[in-house]
């Protein structure tokens, strides 16, 4: 019976000591591992504006700020509680506040968008890793291209 006690207490103290060594690591436990990896899958929800008028399956949005667009096109339109309800198909009106149409999915009721109207609409936005080139394409350092050394651009000397 001592010996069953002995291992026991045995084995406990080399699981703490190993855990305390993943811990001091940086490695953490599984439990640890898996919230990490659900914290890096979320979406980060950015106000789009205030839903105007429905026609038809389109959405339309007035948006109280300039958008940029690459990251607006095709987004998921979302209400409040991340509630999905379309997605964004155009832009256009002025720049300074410009309307967005969504297209909306085919599960959303009538009724639910007319409970939207009048309200804030998000859309969900991806989250770009750091050092990631935005566009495709890495900006060249510089206000101007190569080859344009003689060539005067408006408002600079």
């Amino acid at each position: 019976m001592v010996e069953s006690a002995e291992n026991g207490a045995s084995s406990s103290a080399e699981d703490t000591s190993a855990a305390l060594q993943r811990k001091a690591e940086g490695r953490g436990s599984a439990g640890e591992v898996r919230k990490a990896k659900k914290k890096k899958k979320r979406n980060k929800k950015v106000r789009l504006g205030r839903a105007l008028y429905v026609l038809g399956s389109v959405l339309i949005v007035r948006s109280e700020r300039p958008l940029n667009i690459r990251k607006v096109q095709n987004a998921i339109v979302v209400a409040k509680g991340k509630k999905k309800v379309g997605k964004v198909h155009d832009i256009f009106g002025p720049v300074s506040s410009p309307y967005v149409s969504v297209k909306i999915f085919q599960g959303v009721s009538e009724r639910r968008l007319l409970k939207l109207l009048g309200r804030k609409v998000f859309i969900l936005h991806k989250r770009v890793a750091k050092g990631a080139v935005k566009g495709g394409k890495e900006e060249k350092q510089g206000g101007r291209a190569e080859g344009a050394e003689g060539v005067e651009i408006a408002g600079e000397k």
